[in-house]
């Protein structure tokens, strides 16, 4: 077959593959000599078909974003119907290609790389944008330690008028392997189904296997095991985990929606903390140590590799304060003027320790319409409304309002020392037909 010599002002180097809407290739732009991945439709293909239409709702979506975990879209054809799109050429293999070779990864590692990936979902969730198709063919580990969402052919936009088919924009049907159990059966995909689909990766490049593939017959059976079945336990596998991240992963696989994180940015945030309590390395130096032991690439160096510490309060520093305090001492025999030049010169204040227990505080501040009993952490607080903010010690909480006519509400925050943060809730009240003879003015969400 002969080689397409040109596309637009890009030269082809060499083809990389082939799928159902367009082909893949590496070229050089002959003026500018920058290297891109050229996305071409396929010439069988009619420019106005819905499948046509797939690489400029590619290149628009792209064209939303700039993150480092997520490919860049540097170029588009002219016109109204978009025949190709360049893409950054994201150097290193896929993230399939390594787990073909190491089936499993140290955990910081695996955690590693899927911080870079939800990263990436949470920039493209906050503009709107769902991917859909979160798998290890679509993340590209690259020699600078980013993990990289490169395909975002049947990525969703929230905000356009409406949204494609499944026949408008996927390279190819996805299979169950990697899908939502609402994405199974046919229900609009949300970011928290991306949290899903992260959340069976993390979980392959940990036990080496799918969460639902052991003893699986065919994607029908194996779309039933994801839709009703609980994910086997990760200590099946005979790994030790820190218990913090099992509980993350599981997180992501819950069936129901609401029960997972909520978008990228939620679930990059506890990936964070848990890579923080499990190593001091830097995560681009752990996603290139997956390289290495796949033996596709190195591992950056130690000395770009190192992440600093969590900054925490300085220790007392109790030598130096006796000897101070021994000084004054003296200070004070010899005349109180001396002690109090030296008093300005060196100051040291002891802080008293009611004082010091309230800078590890910061503050929940609530509101309910009409009303809740308030629970933080699962503990009872009061009856809203509550004029003062809660007290709550510095981290993660999990507050919970209930009202008699409504579901609960239930919400995950971080709280940092010395910050207060809202929480605004409206309690879905189902209202219920009132007796005959009733009161009509009473309403069953009327405040206690």
């Amino acid at each position: 077959m002969v080689l397409q010599a040109q596309i637009g002002p890009y030269r082809v180097r060499e083809k990389l593959s082939e799928g159902a809407i367009a082909t893949l290739y590496r070229a050089e732009h002959e003026r500018l000599g920058r290297v891109a991945i050229v996305k071409a439709l396929k010439g069988t293909l009619a420019e106005g078909s819905p499948l046509g239409s797939a690489l400029g709702r590619e290149a628009r979506i792209l064209a939303k974003m700039g993150h480092a975990s997520v490919v860049r879209c540097l170029d588009v054809s002219p016109g109204s119907g978009a025949t190709w799109v360049a893409l950054e050429d994201v150097p290193g293999p896929r993230l399939a290609a390594v787990l073909a070779r190491t089936k499993r990864l140290p955990h910081e590692v695996a955690t590693a790389i899927a911080l870079g990936v939800a990263s990436g979902l949470g920039h493209a969730h906050t503009r709107g944008i769902v991917h859909r198709d979160v798998r290890p063919e679509g993340i590209t580990l690259a020699p600078d330690g980013r993990s990289v969402l490169v395909d975002f052919g049947a990525a969703m936009d929230l905000s356009a008028p409406a949204a494609p088919s499944p026949f408008d924009g996927s390279e190819r049907l996805s299979g169950p392997e990697y899908a939502a159990p609402e994405q199974i059966v046919g229900e609009p995909a949300s970011p928290r189904s991306d949290v899903f689909s992260l959340g069976v990766v993390l979980y392959e490049m940990l036990a080496g296997a799918r969460p639902w593939d052991e003893g699986a017959e065919g994607r029908d059976e194996l779309a039933r095991r994801v839709r009703s079945q609980e994910p086997k336990p990760l200590d099946r596998h005979g790994i030790v985990l820190p218990r913090g991240l099992s509980r993350i992963v599981m997180r992501c696989l819950a069936k129901r929606p609401e029960d997972r994180f909520e978008d990228g940015d939620a679930l990059a945030e506890a990936l964070a903390e848990a890579l923080d309590e499990a190593t001091r390395d830097a995560s681009r130096k752990l996603v290139t140590r997956a390289l290495a032991l796949s033996f596709l690439g190195e591992e950056i160096g130690e000395e770009k590799g190192r992440r600093q510490p969590k900054k925490g309060p300085p220790p007392l520093p109790l030598g130096p304060l006796v000897q101070r305090l021994v000084g004054l001492f003296g200070l004070v025999v010899v005349g109180a003027v001396v002690v109090e030049g030296f008093v300005r010169e060196e100051d040291v204040t002891a802080e008293p320790a009611s004082e010091a227990d309230a800078s590890e505080r910061g503050y929940v501040k609530v509101l309910a319409r009409p009303w809740a009993e308030v629970l933080v952490d699962g503990r009872y607080v009061d009856v809203t409304p509550i004029g003062r903010p809660i007290p709550v010690v510095s981290g993660r909480h999990y507050v919970t309002f209930k009202h008699p006519n409504a579901p609960d509400e239930k919400r995950e925050i971080r709280v940092i020392a010395g910050q207060t943060v809202l929480l605004d809730v409206t309690m879905r009240i189902e209202r219920r037909a009132a007796p005959v003879g009733a009161d009509a003015g009473t309403d069953a969400g009327n405040s206690p």
